[in-house]
């Protein structure tokens, strides 16, 4: 019985440089983590510091991505065969540009939004930008009407934002900016 999830030829390649990434996104988390404050003038119990949370968080992504690094490389995913031609394509491809996007939608989320309006609307107007972006210029499969879409991301956000708002606002006790 074979792997069928990894018959393509290009997926060792894609986990290896995928694992590269997230181990050192884990170093970057484990190492801000642990320059956090820890609070012991205050007599706060270790466990309870700010960083330990993102610190296991960085912990479990380093594993993860350890074990995905491992198995590229025994697949041969670290023989990358790069050249001009290949890496313009890269660049060049969609996957590419929706990374840069969803980076870019973020930034404007977490740098321009989050702490200059209400949390909510920031949200709502994330999430309503991010679905009706990736809905109707990266999407792929068929397309629903245009109202349709609209109508349906405004309800997603609308329900994302309130949900999240309120588990973080009533549930963690949270004071959103």
């Amino acid at each position: 019985m074979g792997d069928k999830v990894n018959e393509d030829k290009g997926m060792p390649r894609a986990d290896f440089v995928t694992g590269l990434v997230l181990l050192g996104f884990s170093a970057a988390v484990l190492y801000f983590s642990v320059t956090m404050p820890r609070l012991e003038h205050r007599g706060i119990n270790p466990l309870s510091a700010p960083g330990v949370v993102p610190g296991l968080l960085g912990v479990v992504i380093g594993v993860c991505s350890l074990a995905l690094l491992i198995r590229a490389v025994v697949r041969g995913g670290y023989r990358l065969t790069l050249s001009g031609g290949s890496l313009a394509a890269f660049v060049s491809s969609s996957v590419v540009r929706r990374i840069i996007v969803t980076v870019a939608i973020c930034l404007v989320y977490a740098w321009g939004l989050v702490g200059r309006v209400h949390y909510t609307l920031a949200t709502f107007l994330f999430v309503l930008v991010f679905v009706l972006f990736f809905e109707l210029v990266f999407g792929q499969e068929e397309r629903r009407s245009l109202a349709r879409t609209v109508w349906t991301a405004t309800l997603e956000a609308a329900l994302v934002a309130g949900i999240v708002s309120a588990v973080f606002q009533y549930l963690f006790l949270v004071a959103l900016p």
